[in-house]
C-alpha cells in the first residue's frame, strides 16, 4: 500500500547543470506547442550555456548559418539546412555564429506521448541527433509557423499536434538510414548509460513510489553513486525525476480525462487522495481542480508572447 509520496520531497540544492523551465514549463505548459525565430536568441545571447529541459523536446531547424551545439557531450558543428534533435532531459549548449537564421519548435513531452507515435518511432526520437532537413521537414516548419500565429483558428490546437507528430516522425524516418548523420558521435560512456537506465526504470515504476534506494539496487550501484551521476548528467536529482515524471502524467490526467481526482490519484499510486490534493498544491500552487481548470482552459494564444 502506498501511503506517501516520498519521491516528491522537496529539493533543495542547486543543480549543476540547470534544468530550464520554458514557457511556463513548471505549471503547464501553455499551448500545444512553441515556435520561435532564432536570430534574436543567437543576437542577445550568442552562447546558450549547458542546461537541459526535463519535460520538453526541442528541435532546433537552422535555415542559414552556422556555429557549434553539444549534445550530451557530443560536440558537433552546425551548418545550413540542420537540423538538432533535443530530447527531454538531454544536456545541450549552442553556439550560433552571426549569420544563424532559423528557429526553435518547443513540444512539451506529453503531446507527443499523447500523438501514439509508433515504437520506432519514439525510439529514434529518444537520443539526441543532428541530421540535414528534407523537403518534408521544411513542410512542416512552414505549417508550424502558419498555424502558430493563427490564435482564433477553430482548428489550430488539432493541426499543431500533427504537425509536431508528423515532425517527429520525418526525423526518425530519416535515422535509420542515417541521412544527414554524423558518422563521428562519440559511444554513450558508462555514466550516458546509466542515466538512460534509470529514466527508462522512471517510467516502468514511476506509479510504484519506489525509492531511489531501490532503483539504484535494480541498477546494480548505490544510491550515491545513482545521484552523483544522474544529477552531473541531467541537472536534477533522482528525485527530481521522478517527482517530475509523476507530475507529468497527473497534468496528463487532469487536462485531458474528465475522470474524477481521487480516481487520478489512485491510478498514480497514492493510496490518499488528500495527500496526492497536498502534493500537486506543494508543486504547482494550485489544487488538482484548480490546475485541472487551467490547463483546460488555456489560451492558445497565451504562449505567443512567452520567451525563455
Amino acid at each position: 500500500m502506498k501511503l506517501y509520496f516520498s519521491n516528491m520531497d522537496t529539493e533543495t540544492e542547486p543543480p549543476i547543470v540547470p534544468p530550464y523551465g520554458l514557457y511556463g514549463e513548471t505549471l503547464g505548459f501553455p499551448d500545444i506547442l512553441h515556435y520561435e525565430k532564432t536570430p534574436w536568441r543567437a543576437r542577445f545571447y550568442g552562447h546558450i550555456a549547458p542546461h537541459s529541459h526535463p519535460n520538453l523536446h526541442q528541435f532546433f531547424i537552422l535555415r542559414t548559418g552556422g556555429g557549434t551545439v553539444t549534445l550530451d557531450g557530443g560536440r558537433y558543428n552546425l551548418a545550413d539546412d540542420m537540423v538538432l534533435n533535443v530530447p527531454p532531459g538531454c544536456v545541450h549548449a549552442i553556439a550560433f555564429d552571426e549569420r544563424s537564421v532559423g528557429s526553435v519548435i518547443t513540444v512539451p513531452r506529453e503531446v507527443l506521448d499523447e500523438a501514439r507515435l509508433p515504437r520506432q518511432a519514439l525510439a529514434a526520437i529518444a537520443s539526441p541527433k543532428t541530421l540535414f532537413a528534407s523537403p518534408s521537414i521544411w513542410r512542416c516548419v512552414e505549417t508550424v509557423q502558419q498555424e502558430y500565429g493563427e490564435g482564433s483558428s477553430t482548428l489550430r490546437s488539432a493541426i499543431l499536434r500533427h504537425m509536431s507528430a508528423l515532425l517527429a516522425l520525418n526525423i526518425a524516418r530519416m535515422t535509420p538510414a542515417g541521412v544527414g548523420m554524423h558518422d563521428d558521435a562519440p559511444p554513450p560512456n558508462a555514466n550516458t548509460r546509466l542515466v538512460r537506465r534509470f529514466t527508462a526504470l522512471v517510467e516502468e515504476h514511476f506509479r510504484n513510489h519506489w525509492p531511489i534506494a531501490r532503483y539504484a539496487s535494480t541498477l546494480g550501484v548505490s544510491a550515491t553513486h545513482l545521484g552523483r551521476v544522474v544529477r552531473a548528467g541531467t541537472g536534477s536529482t533522482p528525485r527530481m525525476i521522478v517527482s517530475a515524471r509523476l507530475l507529468v502524467e497527473a497534468r496528463r490526467h487532469l487536462a485531458y480525462t474528465n475522470r474524477p481526482v481521487q480516481q487520478i490519484a489512485e491510478n498514480l499510486g497514492f493510496a490518499d487522495p488528500a495527500y496526492f490534493t497536498r502534493v500537486i498544491q506543494r508543486k504547482t500552487g494550485l489544487s488538482p481542480t484548480e490546475l485541472r481548470r487551467r490547463l483546460k482552459g488555456s489560451s492558445p494564444a497565451v504562449a505567443a508572447d512567452k520567451r525563455a
